[in-house]
């Protein structure tokens, strides 16, 4: 079995919050050789607080990207950090179901068209 990389996310960042997608592609950056030979990562987030929303979605679009990055290998998650990834995680779900509906009409009659525009 490979060992993982830790990623210790307080070693990156001198706060106890993340609040930019930066800071999200930061620490994909610092896995992603690890990622490039298939080899597991954990992250520590042992002391962060708190995590924003733009944080975590981008954290979750770039971990979703790499497969080797599951939810469970995030350690140390604060309640108000768990509760972000909950809340961003069912956001995305939702967004994914529902289905986008464009209306549109077939216009059979070119002079119907022509008036059309020429009202416009």
């Amino acid at each position: 079995m490979k060992s993982k990389k830790s990623i210790f996310v307080t070693q990156y960042f001198s706060v106890n919050a993340l609040h930019t997608r930066e800071q999200a592609q930061r620490l994909i950056q610092e896995a992603e050789i690890a990622l490039l030979h298939h080899e597991p990562v954990w992250f520590d987030f042992t002391g962060i607080d708190f995590m924003s929303r733009s944080f975590a979605d981008e954290f979750l679009k770039l971990t979703a990207f790499w497969k080797l990055i599951k939810q469970s290998d995030w350690l140390g998650l604060s309640v108000s950090a768990k509760n972000m990834i909950e809340m961003v995680t069912a956001g995305r779900r939702a967004n994914a179901n529902k289905s986008v509906q464009i209306p549109s009409v077939i216009v059979t009659d070119k002079d119907i068209l022509h008036r059309f525009f020429e009202a416009v």
